[in-house]
């Protein structure tokens, strides 16, 4: 759970997952599991663009230590690793999305109707810029976790050269973030970020 992950600049992201039915009215919380004491892992992969050097680099975890306030907005603490890098964010709901505060980068939406557009690199000279939707379709996905219908949060990812491949990102109800995977940018790779486990640590 971080930024719109695309993992081509800093952020982590959100999401949820076959069948080609749009998913009933849901609430952001169903997905999001902003709750202290939840914990996530994934395995980590990164591959080149041919799919090649599909090798676990790390096993992430993130986790909810607690919650804060800011003026009268409840915030909540999400650290762990992402690729080897540790982040510290805090992150909230609001109507039917999730965000990073202050900025109010959206991580992930259950409404199709609401997008993110994120530029990656320079303002001026891009390296990439992509535009985050939910698909407002479920999705079954398998991770190692188990089988999970996801609503895909994904993202059209446009570079000077074209169109890449998308950068999807697959959130469950009940569950939360369960797989991301696309390309990272400006880097000729694929990430893959699945998940392993999820639990809550009880004081």
């Amino acid at each position: 759970m971080m930024k719109p992950l695309l993992i081509l600049s800093v952020s982590f992201l959100i999401v949820s997952c076959s069948d080609d039915n749009s998913p009933e009215p849901r609430d952001i919380s169903d997905y999001s599991k902003l709750e202290i004491g939840n914990y996530w892992i994934y395995e980590a992969k990164m591959m080149d663009t041919a799919g090649i050097g599909d090798t676990t680099i790390n096993i992430d975890s993130v986790y909810i230590p607690k919650d804060t306030l800011i003026g009268n907005k409840k915030l909540f603490i999400m650290e762990g690793t992402r690729f080897t890098a540790e982040f510290r964010e805090l992150v909230f709901d609001s109507a039917r999305s999730t965000y990073f505060f202050p900025s109010r980068d959206i991580i992930f939406s259950v409404d199709p109707n609401v997008k993110f557009h994120q530029v990656i690199g320079d303002p001026g000279s891009p390296h990439a810029v992509a535009d985050f939707q939910n698909t407002n379709q479920l999705e079954r996905i398998e991770v190692p976790a188990g089988k999970f219908a996801c609503e895909n949060f994904r993202g059209t990812i446009s570079v000077p050269q074209g169109i890449q491949d998308p950068f999807d990102i697959y959130y469950s109800a009940g569950t939360g973030l369960i797989l991301e995977r696309g390309p990272m940018i400006p880097n000729n790779f694929k990430i893959y970020r699945a998940l392993i486990r999820r639990g809550k640590v009880i004081p």
